[in-house]
This record gives C-alpha cells, sequence and structure tokens, in this order.
C-alpha cells in the first residue's frame, strides 16, 4: 500500500508526473513476483486510469494497494471502491488518540 499525493493538482499542471510515479510503483511491485511484461502491463494499466481520472477529476491523491494471491480459491473484487469519510472513521475508531479530522475545510 502507498499514498502518492497529487503535488501539482492545485497548481493546474498536468498530472502526467504522478501517473508516472504510479506507473513506476506498479510496475517495479508487481515485477518482483511476475514476468516483466506483465508488470509492465499493469503499470501501463495504472497510468491509463489515472490519466482519465485526472482528465474528469480534481485528484488530491491516490491509494494504491499492490496485492499477490497464488490460493487457488481466491477471489477478485474488482472494481473496489473504498468510502474515504469511513475509512477515517475507522482510524478514528481505532486510533482514538490520533483521530483525524472529518470536517470539510
Amino acid at each position: 500500500i502507498n499514498y502518492f499525493r497529487n503535488e501539482i493538482a492545485k497548481s493546474g499542471a498536468k498530472s502526467s508526473s504522478l501517473a508516472t510515479k504510479i506507473y513506476k510503483y506498479v510496475s517495479t511491485t508487481y515485477s518482483s513476483w511476475s514476468t516483466p511484461a506483465k508488470a509492465q502491463n499493469l503499470g501501463k494499466s495504472a497510468h491509463k486510469v489515472l490519466e482519465q481520472q485526472t482528465q474528469n477529476h480534481e485528484v488530491d491523491g491516490v491509494i494504491v494497494i499492490c496485492a499477490h494471491c497464488t490460493h487457488k480459491q481466491a477471489e477478485v473484487y474488482d472494481p473496489m471502491v473504498l468510502n474515504p469519510l469511513k475509512a477515517l472513521h475507522a482510524w478514528n475508531a481505532t486510533f482514538p488518540d490520533d483521530t483525524l479530522s472529518t470536517d470539510k475545510k
């Protein structure tokens, strides 16, 4: 799991550098347990998705979760949609001494 902050979201510049960072992260992570061609394809897919999302939405950051499973009965849940408010509430419940604000600024 890795979080990438979109440093240029506020400046109005293109976010291709964010997409490139994610491409490198995904392809490098998957190359340790996959073939180089598959790792490159996964990186390219992540890059393409991020380019599409940043064209249509203002993206502050991206959480990338890379997982590998070899169990023959493993299931893939796609797409995996996370609710940010629920994640914050879960964090606050788990770490009451280190809470995060859920108020919009």
